[in-house]
C-alpha cells in the first residue's frame, strides 16, 4: 500500500464519539491532536490494520500506553515526540514491532542507552530521530552502530555523545545514509573526518564544525549541509 492509498483518521477531541469512530471507521493512519489520550481510545484501535500513528505531544502517553501500541503489529511509522512520560520500559515493549521503519522520540527525556539496545534489534527500523534525548551516551550510539537496518539517524543534541560514539558509527555495520550531528556536541575534527570510512553515507547534517571541509575532500559524494 502506498502513502497515497492510505486512509488517514484525524481525531481532535477524544470522547465517546471518538471511540465510536475508531470502532467503525476503516483507516491505516491515525493522527491524534487532542493532547490527552485516554487509554481506552488506544485499546479500540484496529491493531492489525494501522500502519502509521502520530501521537506527538500526547501529555499522558506513558509506558502502559506503549504496551497497547506494541500490539499494532503492522505499524511502520510512529511519532512519540514530546511524550515525556515514556521511559526505557515502554520502549522495551516495542520489540514486537518488527515492521517499524520510522520512529521519532524527539525530546523524550528519560530514554537511556538501554532503549538504544532495543531499537538496534528492530529488523526494519530505517529512521530514528533522537533530538533532545539528553541521557543517551556513547554506549547507546555504539548499540545503534550494530543495527543492520538503520539508514537515517539524528544524534541527540545536549547529550553526552563524544568522539567515541561518532567513531563507532564510522566503523559499525549500520548502513547509515543520512546522519545529523548537532553543533552543540563536543565532537572533534578527527572524529568527523573518520566518517569518511562510512561508505554508505550520502548526507551529513551539521553546522560550523571543524573537520567538515576535510571530510568533503575525502568524500565528495557526501552532501554536507546545516543541521535541521
Amino acid at each position: 500500500m502506498t502513502e497515497s492509498e492510505r486512509v488517514r483518521l484525524t481525531l481532535n477531541g477524544l470522547d465517546e464519539a471518538a471511540i465510536s469512530i475508531l470502532q467503525r471507521a476503516e483507516y491505516d493512519e491515525i493522527v491524534f491532536t487532542g493532547g490527552w489520550l485516554p487509554l481506552d481510545v488506544l485499546r479500540v484501535v484496529d491493531a492489525g490494520r494501522v500502519r502509521s500513528a502520530s501521537l506527538a505531544a500526547c501529555a499522558n502517553l506513558d509506558d502502559t500506553a506503549l504496551a497497547v501500541i506494541a500490539q499494532w503489529v503492522q505499524l511502520e511509522w510512529l511519532d512519540l515526540t514530546c511524550c515525556s512520560l515514556v521511559t526505557d520500559h515502554g520502549i522495551e515493549q516495542l520489540r514486537s514491532l518488527r515492521s517499524l521503519r520510522e520512529l521519532y522520540v524527539r525530546w523524550v527525556y528519560d530514554l537511556t542507552d538501554a532503549s538504544m539496545d532495543v531499537l538496534s534489534s528492530l529488523p526494519s527500523l530505517r529512521v530514528l530521530d533522537l533530538d533532545g534525548c539528553e541521557e543517551i551516551s556513547d554506549a547507546g550510539i555504539g548499540a545503534l552502530a550494530r543495527s543492520h537496518s538503520l539508514e537515517d539517524l539524528v544524534v541527540p543534541d545536549f547529550s553526552s555523545v563524544t568522539d567515541v560514539g561518532i567513531r563507532a558509527l564510522a566503523t559499525g555495520v549500520a548502513p547509515l545514509r543520512r546522519l545529523c550531528i548537532s553543533s552543540f556536541l563536543p565532537i572533534s575534527a578527527d572524529a568527523i573526518v573518520s566518517l569518511a570510512s562510512l561508505r554508505s553515507l550520502r548526507s551529513l547534517r551539521s553546522w560550523d564544525r571543524d573537520g567538515l571541509a576535510e571530510l568533503q575532500i575525502l568524500r565528495p559524494d557526501v552532501e554536507i549541509g546545516p543541521f535541521v
